[in-house]
Formats: structure tokens, C-alpha cells, sequence
């Protein structure tokens, strides 16, 4: 019996986008549904969501085919290659943020493009060690980074399809050190900037209202408590000043919805000295 050839073996695979996302701070979590049943109907139901996300706004062509998969705290994500398919997948990882958003759990991963083996059982090959690599090498901070493969794909669909083009437009973003990242603050930025004013009546009734407050009050939570552990302080820093720098840099304190968490200020440094130095 002869062994397969490399093409044969390709043959197996499939041509997909995939994402390997850690969930930070699970395991926090986890010990929490031990005492609220409330907290662990949420994470199976968020867990269960995310395969089952559908695009508001479908774009032109194939389906997406997305499937998912979680094992303890990591979910992998995938769908064809297709501009519904890498929306479909970066837009549901998007939901599962917001979903698991009110108590602070923050997501880390990669997300690549290549051969994939992935069905209602199993999933592997090259594709999936490359979107690992990404998650735990690139990444860093808590953010969703894709390839450049992806941004590169992304880019292109943009060319050909309107809802490409704004997706492209405002929810990626090129990190300072490089790696282009998904935006899962757009909503809130959105709302904060343009969607309402502070004085329109009723508007801390809106949605994204409590679920950008909750988040905040869970993220402030999570900073005092991590405060003497700089491996993980570092990580949940990086992504209030991306809030503060995404969502509230700009806007008026008193039409703003939210607050930053590190408050630039003006004011000048004391100029107060200790008694026995002589300056």
C-alpha cells in the first residue's frame, strides 16, 4: 500500500479562516458559576451563541459555513474563505466579547487562513497551529489580531462589496506595534460619539448604555484586584487605554457616557518637596 502524496493529503483539507481564542480570566469565572446558577447559564448559553451568531447584514456571496468549538477555556473558529465567511467569523467573536461582557472576561487571540480539518468532532492542521502561534506570540494583549493574510483579504473584499468596505473601515485596527486587530469597542464608540448626546432624554435606557457601564464597573473590579499581579495587571491596562483612547478620548466629560479609566491631567505637578531635600 502506497503512502498518500502531499497533494492527497491537501485534498483532506480545506482552504479556511480560523481564530483560536483564549478566554482570560475563565477560570475566575468558572469558580463564580460554582455559587450563581445565573453566571453559569450565561457562560453555556454565550459558549452555545457563538456558533450560532448570523450576520445582520449578509454580504454578496457563498454562505460563511461557520463552525466552533470550545474546549475548557479556548474556542476555535471557522468559517470558508469568503468575504461572508471572515465577517461572519470576526463579527461572532465580536458577540461572544459582549456576551461574557458584565463580568469583565476579556479575549485573547489569532486569527489565520490556510488548510483546516474541521468538522462536528475534530479540528486541526496548519491553519490552526498558525492562528495558536498568533494567539499566544502576537497578540500579547487582549485582542483579537489577525494575519496579515487576513488584513490582506479583508482589504480586498472591501474593493467589491459595500458592507465589506465599512466593516473594513471601522472594525479593524493597526496596532502601534504592527498587528491589525479586531475592534469590539466600535458599538460603544459609536454610541458614545455619534449616536447620542448625554442630555437626550431617556437615553441611559439605552442598551449599549448598561452594557458599557457593567463592563466598565467589572473592568475597574478586575484592575484594583490584579493590582499586585503585573503579569495580568499589564494585560487589563492595555485594554483600558484602548477604551480610553477608542471610546471617550475627545469627548466632553459631561456628554460623555463613560469615563476614562486613566484620567488625563492637566494640572501641574506638585511642586511640594520632602524636607530634607535641598532642590
Amino acid at each position: 500500500m502506497t503512502e498518500p502524496t502531499s497533494d492527497e493529503l491537501h485534498g483532506e483539507y480545506e482552504n479556511r479562516y480560523v481564530a483560536f481564542i483564549d478566554i482570560l480570566g475563565f477560570k475566575d469565572l468558572i469558580a463564580s458559576s460554582l455559587k450563581s446558577s445565573d453566571v453559569f447559564g450565561k457562560i453555556v448559553n454565550s459558549l452555545r451563541q457563538i456558533a450560532k451568531f448570523t450576520l445582520e447584514k449578509p454580504l454578496s456571496g457563498d454562505g460563511s459555513d461557520l463552525k466552533a468549538q470550545n474546549f475548557s477555556d479556548c474556542i476555535v473558529v471557522s468559517a470558508n474563505l469568503s468575504a461572508n465567511g471572515l465577517w461572519h467569523l470576526l463579527l461572532s467573536i465580536d458577540d461572544l466579547f459582549w456576551s461574557l461582557s458584565e463580568f469583565g472576561v476579556l479575549l485573547r487571540g489569532g486569527t489565520s487562513k490556510g488548510f483546516l480539518y474541521h468538522d462536528e468532532d475534530i479540528v486541526f492542521g496548519p491553519a490552526l497551529v498558525h492562528a495558536y502561534h498568533l494567539e499566544q506570540n502576537v497578540a500579547v494583549y487582549p485582542r483579537i489580531v489577525v494575519s496579515r493574510q487576513v488584513y490582506e483579504d479583508a482589504e480586498m473584499y472591501a474593493q467589491s462589496d459595500h458592507i465589506a468596505k465599512v466593516y473594513y473601515d471601522s472594525r479593524l485596527i493597526r496596532g502601534d506595534d504592527g498587528p491589525a486587530f479586531l475592534h469590539v469597542l466600535l458599538d460603544l464608540e459609536s454610541f458614545n460619539y455619534h449616536g447620542r448626546s448625554k442630555s437626550t432624554p431617556n437615553a441611559e435606557t439605552h442598551t449599549l448604555f448598561t452594557k458599557g457601564n457593567n463592563f466598565c464597573k467589572a473592568l475597574r473590579n478586575n484592575l484594583d484586584a490584579k493590582m499586585d499581579e503585573p503579569n495580568v495587571y499589564i494585560k487589563l491596562k492595555w485594554f483600558a487605554e484602548y477604551f480610553d483612547r477608542e471610546v471617550v478620548a475627545g469627548k466632553e466629560s459631561n456628554e460623555s457616557f463613560f469615563q476614562p479609566f486613566f484620567p488625563k491631567s492637566g494640572a501641574p505637578r506638585s511642586s511640594w518637596r520632602l524636607p530634607f531635600r535641598s532642590l
